[in-house]
Formats: structure tokens, C-alpha cells, sequence
């Protein structure tokens, strides 16, 4: 991918919550910020999480 779209609250919020869309919510923040409060089922993605994270995630799936 070698841009990245910015798409709205409802967008997402409408990706999140289509089946056939299979997006994932992923929250970048600190450990600490991350543990006082976070989207629910959001991915902490962290240097330590990536490699897993890369392989779960269907990187051909279409992308906006």
C-alpha cells in the first residue's frame, strides 16, 4: 500500500460492522494509555504485537 485514505467516523464505524468488510480496528497508543481505556476489540498494536498482527491480518483484502 503506498497511500493512506482517510475516511470518516461513520466510514469506519460502517467498515467495523460489515461482515463482508473484515476490517480491524487497531490502536496505536502506549500500553499505559491503551490499558486505561480503548475502542472495544481494537488491536494494540505495538512493536511487539506487529509480527502477529501481520500474520493474521489478510493483507489482499480490498483497502479504501
Amino acid at each position: 500500500m503506498d497511500q493512506f485514505a482517510h475516511i470518516s467516523v461513520t466510514d469506519a464505524w460502517e467498515m467495523l460492522n460489515d461482515d463482508q468488510q473484515n476490517a480491524v480496528l487497531v490502536d496505536i497508543r502506549d500500553p499505559q494509555t491503551f490499558q486505561v481505556a480503548h475502542p472495544q476489540e481494537a488491536y494494540h498494536l505495538t512493536n511487539d504485537t506487529l509480527v502477529t498482527f501481520m500474520d493474521q491480518v489478510d493483507f489482499d483484502q480490498p483497502s479504501w
